[in-house]
């Protein structure tokens, strides 16, 4: 909702940057795309370059067979979100009500697919006869990470470097000191101290995390804050290092 608000907002000053160009400004009639807001409404006005696609639309006619595919393969999921948030894409006159609505969907569908996931992690991890840290570090970090990359990506392909950068720090501070610390807090003010994880699976974790992170400022501080091809080629390099480690040494 914020981000179609937003792009809004900035087609409509584009639009009067225009129209004061063109000496055509004043009270005229408000064009396509405009945007009004009063005290708890933001009407976005019909526009075709504005025009967003439904979860469950099919794809145009010169898709290809792999978006098809996709497309009938995820239909499940995309009918489910489709019919428990609200799209506030498509609402003609989306109000603060329904940002807060859909945001809330969106949280509770966040919550019902992480349990899952973290079960069928379990589950993996009791197949392969891995370690509840390796399958934590491995399996469990690219499926939260996936949508920090996508969004990361999206950002940096905008021209939006800093955002990236951010992104990537923020979601890992979050995680830390939220994601650990409030099940821990949790768990220890309703069933007491936590002493169930072994010492040996997490320091050794700690301090590549720590490594990495030091790696990484120092080079920003050299590169005078510039990250180039080569740079994405060595951090995937150590990730996967990494990785190929953790599962070995299990």
């Amino acid at each position: 909702a914020a981000a179609s608000v937003a792009a809004a907002k900035q087609m409509a000053l584009i639009s009067e940057d225009k129209e004061e160009e063109a000496g055509g400004g004043g009270g005229g009639a408000a064009e396509k795309g405009s945007l009004l807001e009063e005290d708890d409404e933001v009407v976005v006005e019909d526009d075709d370059d504005m025009a967003e696609e439904s979860l469950i639309q099919w794809p145009a006619h010169d898709a290809g067979p792999l978006a098809v595919f996709f497309h009938v393969f995820l239909f499940p999921a995309k009918l489910a979100l489709h019919l428990t948030v609200l799209d506030v894409r498509l609402c003609k006159t989306p109000t603060k009500r329904d940002a807060f609505a859909a945001s809330l969907a969106c949280l509770g569908w966040l919550v019902a697919l992480s349990l899952w996931m973290c079960s069928c992690c379990e589950l993996l991890g009791d197949i392969l006869g891995m370690s509840d840290a390796v399958i934590g570090i491995t399996f469990s970090a690219v499926g939260t990470s996936l949508p920090n990359l996508i969004a990361s990506m999206v950002v940096a392909q905008k021209g939006l470097g800093n955002m990236a950068v951010s992104n990537a720090l923020g979601s890992n501070t979050f995680n830390i000191f939220i994601g650990l610390g409030v099940p821990w807090l949790m768990y220890t003010l309703t069933v007491g101290p936590y002493d169930a994880l072994p010492a040996e699976d997490v320091v050794t974790p700690v301090l590549i995390l720590l490594v990495t992170l030091a790696s990484f400022i120092t080079l920003l501080f050299f590169t005078d804050f510039t990250l180039g091809r080569v740079h994405g080629l060595i951090f995937t390099a150590i990730y996967v290092i990494f990785v190929v480690w953790a599962i070995r040494d299990d």
